[in-house]
């Protein structure tokens, strides 16, 4: 989990908050209001909602694209529970809180690190294994597995 995401406020421009992004290398920024989530902006939702239709990001408010309500999680959930979470909302970020304040972000990519850490437990390791099972490599970009 990263316990200092990135934020902004629903008002601010996003072409700041996309340029704030690239410059620190993030997938997402979550809208803050008086420390409470109310938004999260990922890649997808910039294209999806601004390149996709020609829009251009300095004619909008960070309000007009993000997701919302976000998707969140307590901070003493269990990873197996973000998880789950995660896979049954078809969602890549859940935004972490306590009493409702934002305290942080967890992404596929930290359930991936502790799959691979041996710290999901067995049954949500196959439960996921069996959801994201899909075609050899090979398969996907055409030779034939071994």
């Amino acid at each position: 989990m990263a316990k200092d995401p990135l934020t902004c406020s629903p008002g601010d421009r996003l072409d700041e908050a996309v340029e704030r992004m690239n410059r620190l290398r993030v997938g997402s920024i979550i809208a803050v209001e008086g420390g409470r989530p109310v938004g999260i902006v990922t890649e997808r939702d910039i294209l999806a909602k601004v390149v996709a239709k020609g829009k251009l990001a300095k004619d909008l408010r960070v309000l007009e694209v993000m997701s919302a309500p976000v998707r969140t999680i307590p901070e003493d959930a269990p990873l197996e529970d973000a998880a789950r979470e995660m896979v049954k909302g078809g969602i890549k970020r859940l935004v972490v809180v306590r009493d409702s304040s934002l305290v942080g972000i967890i992404t596929a990519t930290d359930i991936i690190r502790a799959v691979a850490a041996g710290k999901l437990a067995r049954e949500v390791y196959l439960y996921l294994s069996d959801i994201f099972k899909g075609p050899h490599l090979s398969k996907l970009i055409g030779r034939e597995g071994s």
